[in-house]
């Protein structure tokens, strides 16, 4: 299962199958942006 919203992206991964525990992964997109497109989506979108 993938996300992504307000840039950032979450991934949701069962390596050892659905029957084990599930591996969260996130990572934060906007690190090198300052006022950009993504800031102003976000704004949109409330």
């Amino acid at each position: 299962n993938i996300k992504q919203g307000n840039g950032a992206v979450s991934v949701i991964d069962y390596p050892q199958g659905l029957d084990k525990a599930p591996v969260l992964q996130a990572m934060n997109i906007t690190t090198h942006l300052s006022g950009g497109v993504l800031d102003k989506t976000a704004a949109g979108a409330l």
